[in-house]
């Protein structure tokens, strides 16, 4: 038996014309007849596919004496860095941005379990310490993880990195015990 063999259709048991299995001879399919003209209703292009295809386009433009064809994205980033390098303040807050984006989609392509993970300040060890101090002067016989664990989430809490690397961003209240 072949491994693409589809199973037999149950055929009708029975001397009738019209029934099970058997419609009537005007409503059959007739051979090379399209049941479905219009076909699967294609995907909706949502805004990310319209703007990747807009930056695809190609576009004319002219660098000192050479007119040059390059893409729409490729103009943008140019434009965007001639304006940086002049000094704009505007640009260099949306540069640095974007470039953050970047690295970060880098990342994830990259290393997909790094995906979301944030860089541990320089002063966090400081702040997990004085927590951990804090903690301590309040509760002096409590546990030597619960109250670490607490001050690690305060100190998250006092640089302004999220609880955990897959929060959005958004800052929670350390769990009062």
């Amino acid at each position: 038996m072949e491994d693409n063999a589809q199973p037999k259709k149950k055929a009708p048991n029975g001397d009738y014309e019209v029934g099970y299995c058997r419609p009537p001879t005007k409503h059959r399919f007739k051979p090379g007849e399209v049941h479905n003209r219009r076909g699967r209703p294609r995907r909706r292009q949502t805004f990310s596919d319209a703007l990747r295809k807009e930056l695809a386009g190609k576009v004319t433009i002219r660098i000192d004496d050479t007119i040059v064809q390059v893409t729409k994205a490729v103009a943008i980033a140019q434009i965007l860095l001639d304006k940086f390098a002049k000094g704009d303040a505007a640009t260099r807050r949306l540069v640095f941005k974007l470039s953050q984006e970047f690295d970060r989609e880098t990342t994830k392509e990259q290393n997909p379990t790094l995906s979301g993970v944030w860089t541990i300040p320089d002063d966090f060890d400081e702040a997990v310490d004085a927590a951990y101090k804090a903690e301590r002067k309040r509760d002096p016989r409590g546990d030597e993880h619960e109250l670490r664990g607490r001050a690690q989430q305060q100190a998250l809490l006092a640089v302004g990195q999220p609880n955990n690397p897959g929060d959005s961003g958004r800052t929670r209240r350390p769990r009062r015990y």
